[in-house]
């Protein structure tokens, strides 16, 4: 069995491969740095970065609306728009940290079992925060718990669904408790 190979001028110049697998590993590593050191991969790159940050950026926006809303009144007419095309709504920001029950009291209104409860808020940040949710907590006089209930602001009296910046509100309801008589209470913010 004869082997014809090829001498060295009989391979025209294009038809030389050379195999990857057959470089060493240095030329290989070498050859993918210069890859990825290459302008048109670089600038590539860059761009693809400035896409994702883009995008983060938008995204983290959309999510926090309600806060941006309430302290950058240039950027509202923007999220107003996106939230329209997204069905998405800017409300006011919900922060319990803002909030602050001023005074309260229940108080037996007559003999029979109705209480009037009130409630004075203040919001202490800088911009409008949303209304929350009480969850008032009746004790007799032995500190047991008569009963619990959640009351929405509306049912307490707000006309509205935030509280503005420094503002005071004084809400109030009548309450039937049936079982006992009512010696404490507790009141709980919370946004449901």
């Amino acid at each position: 069995m004869q082997l014809d190979l090829p001498l060295d001028g009989d391979v025209p110049p294009g038809d030389i491969r050379t195999d990857a697998a057959d470089m060493p590993s240095f030329v290989r590593k070498a050859e993918r740095a210069a890859r990825w050191r290459s302008p048109r991969v670089r600038a590539a790159l860059a761009a693809g970065c400035l896409v994702a940050l883009t995008a983060l950026a938008v995204q983290w926006t959309l999510a926090q609306r309600d806060l941006v809303g309430a302290r950058s009144a240039s950027l509202r007419p923007m999220l107003l728009a996106a939230c329209e095309a997204l069905g998405c709504e800017v409300r006011a920001p919900r922060s319990l940290q803002a909030l602050r029950v001023e005074a309260s009291g229940v108080v037996r209104v007559e003999r029979g079992d109705h209480y009037r409860l009130s409630v004075s808020l203040r919001n202490l940040g800088t911009h409008e925060v949303a209304l929350p949710a009480f969850e008032l907590a009746l004790t007799d006089t032995q500190g047991r718990l008569i009963a619990r209930r959640v009351l929405r602001a509306s049912e307490l009296g707000a006309r509205a669904e935030a509280l503005g910046a420094g503002a005071e509100l004084t809400l109030q309801s009548t309450i039937q408790v049936a079982s006992g008589t009512v010696a404490g209470y507790t009141i709980e913010l919370f946004y449901p």
